[in-house]
């Protein structure tokens, strides 16, 4: 199923749409946390379960304002997640994290799109002014994709959690409104469509 009968568009990236997540979408994200390459990045270790993803689509979709959960789109199909959670308005920060979970669409610079405009909608919208996010050391390609964004390491825990039979770090690291925009304004450029003259 494509989301072609399902035109919802919140945000609109330069390669990729993000929409809330539907509960036609459960399916794909119950074979993405079960699947042992994605399963190694992620916070869990067992196998993710039906009921499991209803209660998760039950939270994210009564939307308390601690937790903003949306839908990457590329290609009219629902690829992944993305999300800000732990939301605090008096501090004004937020946690991060993305997930592409159709193969196909990983390492094509999605991810990264993705998250340029979910930090749009952050730091312009929400009015966060600094988001946090985690990533194990075993994980360079995530590690990478959030540096392209602008997030710089804070800090590490070492030897923090138990995968594939080896203790990993855990990577901390953080980005300011103010550290985004310069980012957000080269990324603008550079993906900038050329003006058609009209001139003869």
């Amino acid at each position: 199923m494509t989301d072609q009968n399902n035109p919802i568009v919140f945000r609109k990236g330069k390669k990729i749409t993000l929409r809330p997540v539907l509960h036609a979408d459960i399916k794909k994200t119950i074979r993405w946390i079960n699947d042992p390459d994605i399963l190694q990045f992620l916070g869990r270790s067992l196998p993710g379960t039906e009921a499991q993803q209803e209660a998760w689509f039950k939270e994210i979709s009564e939307n308390t304002g601690a937790d903003l959960t949306l839908a990457i789109v590329a290609e009219d199909t629902c690829i992944g997640s993305i999300g800000l959670h732990r939301i605090d308005h008096i501090h004004r920060t937020a946690s991060f994290g993305f997930l592409i979970g159709e193969k196909k669409f990983q390492g094509k610079g999605l991810g990264t799109d993705a998250a340029m405009t979910m930090l749009d909608v952050a730091f312009n919208v929400l009015n966060i002014r600094k988001v946090i996010a985690a990533v194990y050391d075993h994980n360079p390609r995530s590690l990478a994709s959030l540096r392209k964004c602008g997030f710089q390491e804070e800090g590490r825990r070492i030897k923090q959690y138990y995968k594939n039979g080896t203790y990993r770090d855990e990577i901390i690291v953080g980005l300011f409104r103010e550290q985004w925009k310069d980012v957000w304004d080269d990324y603008e450029a550079k993906h900038q469509r050329p003006t058609i003259s009209n001139r003869v």
